[in-house]
């Protein structure tokens, strides 16, 4: 697990580049980040980040991992946005 915020910054950084090129299972990465990222609290970036794992894992057919990623952004959108917003 990355140590410091640097170190966070480049994961989610190469995070987007490999899943910009289609290279999915590195960009798996993002579930580190979004791990860091959830224990400083920056609940809206994390459930941003928790959708697009959830995308990845659904275009690997693990339906598991992608509903259990879908449902931590929910949860957090509900906590930070409130029941009734469109997001």
């Amino acid at each position: 697990m990355p140590a410091s915020f640097e170190e966070v910054a480049d994961l989610r950084s190469m995070g987007l580049i490999c899943d910009s090129k289609g290279d999915y299972e590195s960009a798996l990465d993002y579930v580190w980040v979004s791990m860091v990222m959830a224990k400083n609290c920056e609940e809206l970036d994390v459930s941003l980040l928790d959708c697009r794992i959830g995308d990845i894992y659904l275009s690997f057919a693990c339906y598991n991992e992608a509903v259990f990623s879908y449902q931590k952004a929910l949860t957090a959108f509900k906590s930070t946005k409130g029941e009734n917003h469109p997001t």
